[in-house]
């Protein structure tokens, strides 16, 4: 049985039977947006191996370095730890292979670790050309992978001397709730005024 992740859903697609079902819905009360009561990014073994296909075909083995950076693999995985067939993510090969470099080299950052200036290594490897880049961008959105969002959006801001937010807003990968907070905070601040 093949397993297949679509972006937009965000959920594992597969069939299952109604005994399936209904056993589900009762380990699944008291459960929030999705993700299981016992989720922990670090319970995955240490050593545990994944398998990822590309929209291409080819089949990737990523550790769990590589899935706890991703929101998205993380919580896949956590529903379905033991799966024998990889997970088809709809991302071509060059793009998951830029994907799965950038977050060998972050694997030992700390998650909430912020960059006011882009590193140097960061910077050289986001010397991209633009259809990867944006593709990078896109992946890295939908996967959850939020620090290389982060600094591939800061990378582009910076070359169309645009603000972050505005990239955000072009690429279409965020930056609508950080604009409606923004024009909240300037209406209560007119508001005080």
């Amino acid at each position: 049985m093949l397993q297949t992740m679509h972006f937009t859903n965000l959920v594992p697609f597969y069939t299952r039977n109604d005994k399936q079902k209904e056993k589900e819905r009762g380990a699944r009360r008291g459960v929030k947006r999705g993700i299981p009561e016992n989720y922990s990014r670090n319970a995955m073994a240490v050593n545990q191996v994944f398998k990822i296909r590309a929209s291409d075909g080819r089949i990737f083995v990523a550790e769990n370095w590589l899935i706890n950076k991703s929101d998205c693999l993380s919580v896949f995985f956590a529903y379905i730890p033991d799966s024998i067939h990889p997970l088809h993510i709809e991302v071509p090969s060059p793009v998951l292979e830029k994907i799965i470099e950038w977050c060998e080299r972050h694997r030992h950052d700390d998650p909430d670790q912020e960059f006011i200036l882009i590193p140097q290594w960061d910077a050289h490897f986001l010397r991209l050309n633009n259809g990867i880049l944006f593709n990078l961008i896109e992946a890295a959105f939908r996967m959850g992978i939020q620090a290389l969002l982060d600094i591939a959006v800061r990378a582009v801001a910076n070359t169309l001397e645009r603000t972050q937010n505005e990239v955000r807003i072009m690429l279409r990968v965020g930056g609508f709730e950080e604009e409606a907070i923004e024009a909240e905070e300037d209406v209560d601040v007119v508001a005080a005024a």
